[in-house]
């Protein structure tokens, strides 16, 4: 009865506040309340890495962000779809109260600092995000968002040789994911006219 009720209720936030989310409740219920529950994502990681094409890579990745999304306590997770829709909306102070909100209860949610680093890159404070991220990649090392994001402020500072580490290591762990790649292309060309 309880689970059944926190299903209504999350569907009700689903329709009502955060319509982009619907893919992502749709990946939860696709991915099971059991591999949900669990705090092993290795299988999830194992997927991601070993995918085959771009449609297998982008459904383990759905799985794998959802579980992670899910790994805070409810109070957690009812706060972050709201940080997002925040961050959608690109009401990027109010959703970092949130986030910070978010890790006051708990430091070890992977995922509130990951956001929190994603806000803080788009308000350009860069000394910020990297903080973030290297908590998240802390909790997580094989965090591929994260370096994926690690990558983005190293490129947007001018740390070249850094960046391309990041992107390289974000590759090694999601082998599909397209921004990295069009990134390190990017960034393989700038490093070549350094050295000329």
């Amino acid at each position: 009865m309880v689970r059944r009720m926190r299903v209504i209720i999350l569907r009700f936030f689903l329709i009502f506040y955060a319509p982009f989310a619907v893919l992502q409740f749709s990946a939860v219920v696709e991915a099971g309340e059991s591999q949900l529950q669990s705090k092993n994502l290795d299988p999830l990681f194992k997927k991601l890495r070993d995918a085959r094409g771009n449609v297998d890579a982008q459904s383990a990745e759905t799985r794998l962000i959802v579980a992670m999304l899910q790994e805070g306590s409810d109070t957690q997770r009812f706060m972050m779809r709201g940080a997002m829709l925040l961050i959608s909306k690109r009401q990027l102070p109010r959703a970092l109260d949130i986030l910070d909100a978010i890790l006051s209860l708990d430091i070890n949610y992977t995922e509130g600092w990951n956001k929190r680093a994603s806000v803080h890159f788009l308000m350009r404070s860069y000394g910020k995000s990297l903080a973030d991220v290297r908590q998240t990649l802390a909790r997580e090392p094989r965090h591929f968002g994260a370096w994926l994001g690690l990558g983005s402020i190293y490129r947007n500072i001018g740390e070249i040789d850094l960046g391309i580490t990041a992107y390289e290591t974000a590759l090694r762990l999601h082998p599909n994911l397209q921004p990295a790649i069009e990134a390190l292309k990017g960034l393989y060309k700038k490093r070549a006219l350094q050295h000329i």
